[in-house]
């Protein structure tokens, strides 16, 4: 990466500065990226050679022509993806529907989640970190099956963590689930309960 010559006001504004490394470090033949991010309103309305986006728009990060070696920035708000629970993947505006289901639950053995609650003491068993304080306050923790009933995993004490919000989720639905799963359960083999 180039250096910043006059980054801080010392003889160059930061835009041209910028263009002209894209351009000087790009190896022949290959087509230099530049990805910028700004925040949204970060104050600057105007950039010299700076095109704008509205949200929505999908424009390139960068346009560079290789005959001429000139290079255009382009400006545009990128929206940061989130999801929960209830995310379907995709965005819809029709109203909430309700339907009537049936089914079939596991019956989880309350003496099993008091113990490992227990256990943990507040803490949730993978960050270690407290639990928040409940209204009543009790101290909350989710209660979580390493292996899941409905792979065959048993309901018990050996087998049932407690963890925070954060973690229950990242246990099921983290790109690293199966190590936290894989940790969570050699965690649990050396406390010897079942």
């Amino acid at each position: 990466m180039g250096e910043l010559q006059g980054w801080g006001g010392q003889g160059g504004r930061k835009s041209e500065i910028l263009l002209s490394m894209v351009v000087r470090r790009a190896p022949q033949g290959r087509r230099p990226q530049l990805v910028a991010w700004f925040a949204a309103g970060a104050g600057r309305s105007h950039l010299p050679g700076v095109q704008h986006a509205t949200r929505g728009t999908t424009v390139p990060a960068g346009r560079y022509d290789p005959k001429t070696g000139q290079c255009t920035l382009t400006r545009a708000v990128v929206p940061v993806r989130f999801a929960d629970q209830f995310s379907s993947g995709e965005e819809s505006n029709r109203p909430a529907e309700r339907r009537l289901v049936s089914g079939e639950v596991f019956l989880r053995n309350p003496a099993v989640r008091q113990r490992v609650l227990m256990r943990a003491q507040g803490k949730c068993e993978w960050c270690g970190e407290p639990g928040f304080a409940m209204a009543d306050g009790r101290v909350f923790l989710e209660t979580h099956h390493v292996i899941p009933l409905a792979a065959g995993g048993p309901d018990t004490i050996a087998n049932v963590v407690a963890l925070c919000p954060n973690h229950h989720r990242e246990a099921h639905h983290g790109a690293k689930r199966q190590e936290m799963s894989d940790k969570l359960l050699a965690r649990l083999s050396t406390f010897g309960a079942s």
